[in-house]
């Protein structure tokens, strides 16, 4: 009898073992089963859009299709997170929410994402993505502002009139039914952040203001008036929990980064993206031992260890264009097709242009690059300018053409020259001394004037 019970209580607690496994693997699991409105492939990638992705794709999500592009497939999921697909496949802004425990049948509509079907569990969330539909470019551009179509005469009858729009948006997220407290939260946020980013962009909505000449100081006078405002809501979104939603990032950027309104306190995950973005553009912009010594401080306060192994990692190449660092040598061809290296120039002072004829902005550069190999007309300093083209014959004809001074090539093998001297925009002009070490790795455009020629004066005399 005794070993009856036993047996019988051994089978029990299996069964529960087994059960209260079950509900931990399901917790912590998504299933997603359904189709695609046309063929993509025999997979297909949905991103990941938290703050994470800004600097890996490892939570990106990879779905298996079968002849039919359907997928029926089992993901674990620790964290509830948003996700996106219309941005790389098809057309749309909507976003998915996956958490765990989802179980979603979905239709992806590629040609209009808006018409995407969702059922199941966590299929309420992914419907109201499908409705909120604001945009930040477009013909629908700047959130409430609906391409400028709801800018008013003055700012303060816009902001009422944005602000009945935001009001009518949190309604709708009050009402829905089936949203989860943390889901509502991040939404609200975004809320907020497209209602600060219609504050930002009313300047620019306003008619007749390209009229006015030179409206730069204006603009600037506009972003301290109504900064107030901007600080007042984002209270709302400057924190990290919205952080995790791609859309407030664009405005925690335009807000703190690129418009410098708000002031963003150490310790946080906000404080570590605006961080990232600034030193990452200050190693771009100042290719200097002061710029990396400043982006390492920063380093030094970050929270979020994947961030800052990014800026990490930045600062590494930063680096290697240290003045004083040996140059990267290029591997270059005439328009004869005769090869050559830009170390064939070591012993002479070299000024590089890095342009293409499809580049606007170096071609205005291209008379002045021409004036100033004139006026240093001297044989211990060289002017190089060197293609990015990849159609030789369009190149050739344009060199022909504009009957350049200066020593012209086509580089080889366009992607090394861009991962050595981290080419990310061009026109991008070179200084390399002598001894073919790096003097400055993003020198002054030819149309600086003064300010090239004090940096080619300190070198050459």
């Amino acid at each position: 009898m005794n070993k009856k019970i036993a047996l019988a209580a051994i089978v029990a607690l299996l069964i529960i073992g087994m059960f209260l496994l079950k509900t931990i693997t399901s917790s912590q699991t998504i299933h997603l089963k359904g189709k695609l409105s046309e063929k993509v492939g025999d997979e297909f990638v949905i991103k990941y859009k938290g703050l994470l992705s800004e600097v890996s794709s490892t939570k990106d999500i990879i779905l298996k299709l079968d002849e039919k592009n359907s997928f029926d497939t089992v993901v674990t999921l620790t964290s509830s997170g948003y996700y996106n697909v219309f941005e790389e496949y098809g057309t749309g802004t909507n976003l998915l929410y996956l958490s765990p425990g989802d179980d979603l049948d979905i239709y992806f509509q590629l040609d209009n994402g808006t018409q995407t079907k969702y059922n199941g569990t966590g299929a309420e969330a992914n419907r109201y993505l499908a409705d909120f539909q604001l945009y930040f470019y477009g013909d629908k551009a700047h959130s409430f502002l609906n391409g400028g179509r709801n800018a008013k005469s003055t700012f303060e009858l816009t902001k009422g009139f944005v602000d009945s729009l935001a009001a009518s948006k949190i309604n709708t997220l009050n009402t829905t039914k089936e949203l989860s407290d943390e889901f509502r939260k991040v939404e609200r946020s975004r809320i907020f952040a497209h209602l600060a980013n219609s504050y930002l962009h009313y300047f620019y909505s306003q008619d007749g203001i390209y009229s006015r000449g030179n409206i730069e100081k204006e603009h600037q006078q506009y972003l301290m008036k109504i900064k107030p405002e901007i600080e007042n809501i984002s209270k709302e979104f400057m924190n990290d929990i919205s952080i995790e939603h791609p859309d407030v990032r664009r405005v925690v950027k335009k807000c703190a980064v690129d418009d410098n309104l708000l002031s963003v306190s150490v310790g946080s995950n906000v404080y570590d993206y605006a961080s990232l973005l600034t030193m990452k553009d200050l190693l771009v912009e100042n290719r200097s031992q002061e710029a990396t010594i400043k982006a390492t401080n920063i380093l030094a306060t970050f929270k979020s260890k994947d961030l800052a192994d990014n800026l990490a990692a930045a600062i590494k190449e930063a680096s290697k264009l240290l003045a004083g660092n040996q140059a990267f040598d290029i591997e270059l061809e005439d328009v004869n097709g005769k090869l050559a290296h830009l170390s064939d120039y070591k012993g002479k002072m070299i000024y590089v242009d890095f342009w293409a004829t499809w580049c606007g902005p170096c071609m205005c550069e291209k008379p002045y690059f021409s004036r100033l190999k004139e006026k240093y007309n001297q044989p211990d300093l060289v002017f190089i300018s060197i293609s990015m083209d990849k159609e030789k014959e369009r190149w050739v004809k344009c060199v022909e053409e504009e009957k350049s001074n200066a020593v012209e090539y086509l580089v080889k093998d366009i992607n090394r020259v861009a991962d050595d001297w981290q080419i990310k925009s061009i026109p991008r002009f070179l200084i390399i001394d002598k001894d073919f070490n790096i003097v400055n790795a993003n020198a002054p455009v030819p149309s600086s004037g003064d300010a090239i020629e004090s940096e080619l004066n300190s070198q050459v005399n």
